[in-house]
């Protein structure tokens, strides 16, 4: 058995002393975005002999600049993300609400940082990593079959739903490495594979070298493939109900891409893509033989099947498309309407 390696993660909490005595001056400042009306503030000092080494410490401000929580400083802190944030002491990580407060009595020494769709991940004291919900329950431990020579990934939770990845992770001298081709699925909030998913599955598409088993066209990998239509060799994860998955590579060489409903069953009467994005404001882009379109969450083409050059997903009501024949760019809205 493995521990899961989270991919997207890029803070580790290092638990080891006191909140430290500050002297100096700040040699620099750094004072992110506004979440859950706070805004984190990082602060570097130069201290020690000749002021030679340098520490941080954290806090937040509230909506008027001024510093919350009656001005509480942090050995390290992360941006507040549905109604919590992930705060150290020096001794060990817990979690904060909107007042300030331990919002449960769980600590952990490592940390994600923020919750996404109710789920964050924490390490605890014992090294044992596990998914956990705002009240600081444990949902379920991440550890996963491991394939040899081959690593497994968890992304957020969204709708209930996370997306994993296994796959092969060769490291070279001088580089960070190779990823090779893996397996996409899709978890719940109680740690199983969903839509008949099994890790049986998974651990029997990679070699003993952690790479794909099955040649291209072999009648092995047909039968793995007729076998196995909740795995892919992609997945976005789910949005506005519909997650965008590429299917793995068929007999004849094809791949594409199309959406699965909550269910997991091919949505909009099986139809498939070249390319595709996740649902934004209620519109999704997709490519076919080159061109972009538009369908909404009933799978129908929007603006009456217009085709683009390319397109960009909707933001704030907007989207910047370019027309065939025409260099030039433009922002529509969601009525197609150039803005």
């Amino acid at each position: 058995m493995k521990k899961l390696v989270v991919a997207l993660v890029t803070v580790a909490i290092v638990l080891s002393a006191e909140l430290p005595v500050y002297a100096g001056n700040v040699s620099e400042r750094k004072i992110g975005e506004y979440r859950d009306g706070f805004a984190l503030v990082e602060e570097k000092y130069s201290a020690g002999a000749f002021l030679a080494m340098e520490i941080k410490r954290y806090y937040y401000l509230d909506m008027a600049g001024l510093r919350a929580f009656n001005g509480a400083e942090f050995f390290w802190a992360n941006d507040f993300s549905e109604g919590l944030a992930a705060v150290s002491n020096g001794k060990y990580g817990y979690f904060i609400n909107t007042q300030g407060a331990q919002a449960f009595p769980l600590t952990f020494i490592w940390t994600d940082g923020k919750f996404n769709g109710g789920v964050c991940y924490v390490q605890l004291d014992t090294g044992q990593d596990y998914a956990i919900n705002q009240n600081g329950d444990l949902l379920f431990e991440v550890v996963f079959p491991a394939a040899l020579g081959a690593k497994a990934e968890l992304g957020d939770f969204q709708d209930g739903r996370a997306v994993f990845r296994y796959h092969s992770y060769v490291e070279s001298w001088g580089n960070k490495g190779t990823s090779y081709e893996g397996l996409f699925g899709f978890i719940g909030k109680d740690g199983k594979l969903l839509f008949g998913a099994s890790y049986a599955d998974v651990l029997s598409y990679f070699d003993a070298n952690g790479q794909p088993r099955f040649a291209e066209r072999s009648a092995e990998y047909s039968q793995f493939f007729a076998n196995t239509q909740s795995l892919y060799s992609d997945a976005f994860q789910f949005s506005e109900g519909y997650a965008a998955v590429q299917e793995l590579l068929t007999s004849d060489g094809s791949r594409s891409w199309y959406f699965i409903d909550s269910w997991g069953s091919h949505a909009f009467n099986g139809a498939r893509f070249d390319l595709v994005s996740s649902f934004s404001e209620g519109l999704a882009k997709v490519e076919l033989d080159d061109l972009w379109y538009y369908i909404d969450t009933g799978g129908n083409f929007a603006f009456d099947g217009r085709s683009f050059r390319f397109a960009s997903s909707f933001e704030n009501g907007c989207a910047q498309v370019g027309f065939v024949g025409d260099p030039s760019s433009y922002s529509i809205d969601k009525h197609g309407n150039i803005k």
